[in-house]
Formats: C-alpha cells, sequence, structure tokens
C-alpha cells in the first residue's frame, strides 16, 4: 500500500519557519548556568512554546522543535538541546490541546497554560536535560538530584519570565480572536440583514455609508456623495421635516440614541421605507457631538406585510361587523315576524266575518295589505342575516333574466336603455328563482336611481347585464382570499350613473345604509342581496369611482345538475276543514292564540302548549293522540326539533309541521329545508296554515314512513 507523504498548508509551512527561525535566533542569546556543563538559559523557549497556540499539529510543533536546536550552543551539548525540544515541544502541544477541550473560558485557559509551562519545565526540560548529561558522562548518577536543584535555579528567571510572556501572548491571541468573531458576526448579520453602517461628522457635514448601500442609493457620479446635504436629497419629501429633526437631536446631544422610520430613494427610483438608528460617538470638551454613528435597515417587505394585514384585518372587522348587524337584523326579523302573524291572521279572519257588517272588509283588506309590506321587509332583513327560509332547485340563470326582462320597462322608465349579454350553454345553478328576481330587482332599481342623480340626458343612460362562466383556481385565490375554488357563473350589472368614492363602496352592504334622500329608499336592497349571495355560498363584489358608473358581479356557484319540469298541483280550498286532534306547541301567547282559534274556527280539535316538554306533560297527562303537531322551531326548555324526536318515540304515527320565521340548524341547513321536513314559513295568514295542515292530514302514512 502506498504511504501518504505529510503535506502541510501553505500557511501551516509559513508558520513553522517563522517560530523556528525566531527560536533559532533566540538560541543564540544564551548564557551558561554556573556549576552545571553545557548548560545554558535563553529565550528560546518563549518563541518555541508560543508556536502551539498557531499550530495544528504536532508534527508541525516538531519542525519548530528542530529548528530551534539549530539556535546553539554548537559544542557536545546541542545533542542535549535537541532531545530537550524535540520531546517537550510535541508533548506541550498535546496537552494544551486537551485543555482546550476541557476550559470554559480565556481566563482559565491562560491559567492552566502558565501551570503547564512550569511543569513542562520541571517534569521535562529539566529531568531531560539531567538524563541526558548523565548518559554523556556529564553528570554523575550520584549527583543527579544536586545538579537538578543546580540546573532549577539557572533557569528559575527564564521560567517565570516565559510562563509571564507566552500566557499574555495566549490571552491576546485569545482577545483577537474574538474580536475577530465578532466582526464576523457583525458582517454576517450586516449582510443577512442589509443593514448600512453610516458615520456623520457632525463638524464638516461628512456622512459616510458602506459600500452595499452606496451602491443601493441613487447617487451620480457628479455628486459629493459622503456629504449629509446630498444625502438629504434622497429622503421622501413628506418624511424630510422628520429626517431633520432626527439629524438635529443627535448633533444637539439631546437624545444619545435614537430609531425613526422614512423612505429612500433607491436608485430604481423606487420609494424604500428604512429603520435608522442613530448614536453619539464622540464629543468635544465644550461637550458637543462630533460623530454620530448608525444604521439602516430596509424594511420595505415588513411595511407591505403591515399593510397587507392590516387590509386583511379591516376585511375581518367587515365581516364580523356584517355578522354581527346580520345576527341582530336577524333576532328582530323573528320577534316581528311573530307579531305579523297576529296582526295579518287577525286581519285575514276579520274580512272572512265582515260579511255581517258591509264595508267593513275594506279595512281588514287595508291592515292585510299593510302586513304583507311589512312581511316583505322582514324578509329582506332575514335575507341579510341570511336566516331567510328558500326552497332551491336547479335554473338556468340566463332563463330567469329572459322571464324578468318584461318587467324591466315598468322598473327603469323609457329613457334607460338596457343592454344584455347572455353567454350561451352555461351551466345550470341551484337558486331560489324568486331570490335570484329579489336580486335583479334590487340591483336594477339601484342602478336607475344611480343614473337619474347623475343625468337627464336620455342617451347617456345606459345598464348593462352579462352572464358569464368562470373557474377560480389556486392562482385567483392567492389574490382573493374570500373566494373558494371551483366553477361559477358570473352576473355583472353595470351602469353609467354617479359612482361612488371608498368610503361608501365600504358601507353599501350594510342594512339601512342609503345615499338616497330621505324617504326615497330603506337602505334593505343590497343588504338583502348580500345576504342572499351569502347564503347560496356566492361572492359579490362593487367596481366604482366617482363620476364612472358602478358594476356588480355576483359569483354563483355551478352545479352539474339537470333542470326538472313539473308543477305541484293545487290544493283545493274547500280541503281545509276538518275534525282531526292537533297539538299546538308555540311559546309567544299571541301566536298561539291566534293559530289556535283559526284551527277551531274550521273544526279541529286543538290542544295548547306553551313548549317542547310541557306537549310532552300533557300528551301523558291526558293521553292525546294527536293526527298533527304543530311546534315552533325555537322554544324555551325544549325546541320544536328535540320535541318531533321524542314523538317519533311515544307517537310514530304523529304527523309533525314545524313553524318559524327564522332558520335554525336542526331541520334548516344555510337556509334550505331538510328533505322530509314539513314546514310554515312565519308571518303565516289563515289560508297558509290551513292548506298546510289539511295538506299533510291529507297524506297516506306510507308517504309518510317513506319520507322519515
Amino acid at each position: 500500500m502506498r504511504k501518504e507523504s505529510i503535506r502541510f498548508p501553505r500557511f501551516e509551512i509559513k508558520t513553522i519557519l517563522l517560530f523556528g527561525i525566531l527560536a533559532a535566533i533566540a538560541g543564540n542569546f544564551y548564557f551558561r548556568i554556573p556549576g552545571m556543563p553545557g548548560a545554558s538559559s535563553d529565550p528560546r523557549e518563549i518563541v518555541a512554546l508560543t508556536s502551539i497556540f498557531f499550530l495544528k499539529d504536532w508534527r508541525s510543533v516538531l519542525g519548530v522543535a528542530l529548528l530551534a536546536t539549530l539556535g546553539g550552543p554548537y559544542d557536545n551539548s546541542l545533542p542535549i538541546t535537541l532531545v530537550m525540544h524535540v520531546v517537550t515541544l510535541p508533548l506541550g502541544w498535546f496537552i494544551y490541546q486537551t485543555i482546550l477541550l476541557y476550559t470554559v473560558n480565556e481566563y482559565t485557559l491562560a491559567l492552566v497554560w502558565a501551570a503547564e509551562v512550569i511543569l513542562l519545565y520541571v517534569t521535562s526540560f529539566i529531568p531531560l536535560y539531567i538524563i541526558m548529561a548523565v548518559l554523556m558522562d556529564k553528570v554523575h548518577l550520584s549527583e543527579v538530584f544536586r545538579q537538578y536543584i543546580i540546573f532549577f535555579e539557572g533557569v528559575r528567571i527564564e521560567i517565570i519570565s516565559t510562563t509571564v510572556i507566552t500566557t499574555l501572548i495566549l490571552l491576546l491571541k485569545l482577545s483577537r480572536e474574538e474580536m475577530i468573531r465578532d466582526t464576523q458576526l457583525l458582517s454576517l448579520l450586516v449582510k443577512n440583514n442589509n443593514l448600512g453602517i453610516w458615520e456623520w461628522n457632525v463638524g464638516d457635514g461628512r456622512f459616510l455609508l458602506n459600500k452595499e448601500w452606496l451602491d443601493l442609493l441613487p447617487y451620480t457620479v457628479e455628486q459629493d456623495v459622503n456629504n449629509i446635504s446630498v444625502f438629504k436629497t434622497i429622503v421622501h419629501p413628506d418624511d424630510l421635516e422628520s429626517v431633520e429633526s432626527i439629524l438635529n437631536e443627535l448633533s444637539t446631544g439631546s437624545v444619545p440614541m435614537l430609531k425613526s422610520e422614512f423612505r429612500l430613494k433607491d436608485k430604481n427610483n423606487q420609494w424604500k421605507w428604512v429603520l435608522i438608528s442613530g448614536k453619539v460617538l464622540e464629543e468635544d470638551k465644550a461637550k458637543q457631538v462630533t460623530r454620530v454613528i448608525g444604521t439602516f435597515q430596509d424594511i420595505t417587505s415588513i411595511k407591505e406585510a403591515e399593510k397587507e394585514n392590516q387590509k386583511l384585518q379591516n376585511q375581518l372587522r367587515q365581516a364580523q361587523k356584517m355578522e354581527s348587524i346580520g345576527t341582530l337584523a336577524g333576532g328582530i326579523a323573528h320577534d316581528f315576524n311573530n307579531l305579523l302573524t297576529v296582526i295579518n291572521g287577525h286581519a285575514e279572519m276579520g274580512a272572512l266575518k265582515a260579511g255581517e257588517f258591509p264595508g267593513a272588509d275594506k279595512h281588514f283588506l287595508a291592515i292585510q295589505s299593510a302586513g304583507r309590506r311589512a312581511a316583505n321587509l322582514t324578509n329582506q332583513l332575514l335575507a341579510f342575516s341570511r336566516k331567510q327560509i328558500y326552497k332551491p332547485r336547479v335554473v338556468n340563470i340566463n332563463t330567469v333574466i329572459s322571464n324578468f326582462d318584461q318587467m324591466l320597462g315598468r322598473l327603469i322608465g323609457e329613457d334607460i336603455n338596457i343592454e344584455t349579454y347572455l353567454k350561451e350553454e352555461l351551466p345550470n345553478i341551484l337558486a331560489d328563482p324568486g331570490q335570484l328576481e329579489q336580486i335583479l330587482f334590487n340591483l336594477i332599481i339601484n342602478a336607475r336611481d344611480a343614473i337619474n342623480e347623475k343625468t337627464d340626458d336620455a342617451e347617456e343612460k345606459k345598464i348593462t347585464i352579462e352572464t358569464d362562466f368562470v373557474n377560480f383556481t389556486d392562482t385567483y385565490l392567492s389574490d382573493h382570499s374570500y373566494a373558494r375554488a371551483g366553477r361559477y357563473i358570473v352576473l355583472s350589472i353595470s351602469d353609467t350613473g354617479q359612482g361612488m368614492d371608498e368610503a361608501t363602496r365600504q358601507k353599501i352592504f350594510e342594512p339601512f345604509f342609503t345615499t338616497k334622500s330621505e324617504g326615497k329608499g330603506t337602505g334593505l336592497g343590497l343588504s338583502t342581496v348580500y345576504g342572499i349571495i351569502k347564503q347560496n355560498n356566492g361572492y359579490i363584489s362593487v367596481y366604482s369611482e366617482p363620476g364612472s358608473g358602478s358594476t356588480f358581479k355576483i359569483y354563483w356557484p355551478a352545479t352539474d345538475r339537470k333542470r326538472s319540469s313539473g308543477a305541484k298541483p293545487a290544493v283545493d280550498i274547500r280541503k281545509f276543514f276538518g275534525s282531526e286532534e292537533i297539538l299546538l306547541v308555540e311559546d309567544d301567547p299571541a301566536v298561539r292564540d291566534f293559530a289556535a282559534s283559526a284551527l277551531n274556527d274550521f273544526g279541529y280539535r286543538v290542544h295548547i302548549a306553551e313548549n317542547g316538554q310541557n306537549a310532552l306533560d300533557l300528551l301523558q297527562r291526558e293521553n292525546l293522540n294527536p293526527s298533527l303537531v304543530i311546534t315552533d322551531l325555537i322554544m324555551p326548555k325544549m325546541n320544536g326539533k328535540d320535541l318531533a324526536d321524542r314523538l317519533k318515540l311515544i307517537k310514530p304515527k304523529c304527523r309533525v309541521l314545524f313553524a318559524s320565521g327564522y332558520t335554525d340548524n336542526h331541520v334548516v341547513h344555510n337556509g334550505s329545508l331538510q328533505a322530509g321536513v314539513n314546514f310554515l314559513h312565519k308571518p303565516y295568514s289563515v289560508s297558509d296554515l290551513l292548506r298546510k295542515v289539511r295538506t299533510l292530514l291529507d297524506q297516506p302514512e306510507d308517504d309518510l314512513s317513506a319520507r322519515e
């Protein structure tokens, strides 16, 4: 096997030669030790032992030992000198390397090194000299101990000086290495964080920057880049006053250190946000500041992230505000629906019995008309709060728009031009046609009013209705965090009206917010649109500028389902009468009294309960066997769904009809009724109640079990 030759790095060879030659030279400055034949003391050990700190291999130390021997004295003691250095120096290197492994700080290392030097003299240098002297017949064996003492006394000064000087050199080396490490760390920190280092001489205005930042800034060759006045020319005008204030505070010494943020122009003429840190470095005898140092840090990305974070926080606050307002609106609508059920129901019953009093029916009809308008308002509130109950089916949006087109002339007048661009072969959507028409109605009325407020010129009045298809991808979603991936039908309604500013756009979907004059708007139109779209997992966006009109874009999820045809047969109103036993469960006394009165008037035997628990108690106490239970959904103690579940166990053949004006996740998912659920929406009329009751009671039991 081929043997590898010893190879030293170029730096290691230079170090060997440096310390070896210096040690050899130092060896020439020796003096003889009296009483010791051939013994001498010289400063070469200072140099030779110092080499241990800088050499990485024991063989390198051996090379220094060989070169150190050449320093003399050139007599028969040369072999003794050779053995002393060849053995002791590598031994010292191994001990030093071991010390490095177990010492924790530089002072401990220096202290242990001092002990090592003394130990090397006592256990290696001196004993080796005595042994070699005995072998060469320079010292008699019986004189060994006495000669050891004489030699020790002769090199005592050398031991002390070598120990002190080499220890000081070691401390200097360690301090230099620590300084180099700190410098490297600082350099790494500056480069990795793109820090700019600056120094300002307050007296003559010199302003020095490190090269990396000088290359980033838009200085020209003609400019004196080392001048504070030139630096101020690249500060953003809006920030210049702040920067001058900072520099003034530092130059006057009013603050010893400060930080601030401002914008600087880079070489691409782009504004960069920087964080400046400054500190007073020197003062003259009069305590006047002469030098200031500091750093620049590019924080543009941080500022952009803060801006994006603020945008997301604003969106979150807006969403939370809309959700809170929606919850409030839904709660108000729920309570108001109960009142309307009583008002409209009694008005209808009064109209039915008004035949005995000629002319009285018109008053009841007026109450009913006002009640229906009030019910429409509550439905708008429920639509915004996403608590409106709707019945989605598969429809084609182009068909809905085409059917609605017949009403547009009456809605907007003849002086506004309507252009319709419907994309062919669009996928179907799952929607309640009534809700789609409500969206179209509200947006077109809104567009009409915006146009009429801007101009009276018929040529400038135009509303554009368009449909299209999009597929939201991950790339799109990265810029539109509110959307979900998938296929969407896009309904766009644009107008040439007066447009909106940013402040108005932020509020247009809030209930009761309107820009129209008093008496010309309820402020519920766009909030209703917003609620319906969100309820159907869609999205709405608004593009508008003052004086440039507005465009509303609605994104409605597409479906692969096919449209079905066929209408439900009408129920004969003559079948409303009955004699079955009905249990009515309603926590609102007025609604409960109205419904019970209506059912009694049409022949039904009605039992009433205030909540689900009272209903169960009544069933057990009176041993009732009702054909139908009509129950409100939201009640204290036990809600309607829990009551229905209990009835399945004790009265499995009993039919259940839920009534509510407010969606509830127990039987309604996202506003859509679950399959197999019988539901009566509040506010309901006498006709609605009786028709629903009669329809359910006339259903065969097989149909009911299948629905379960």
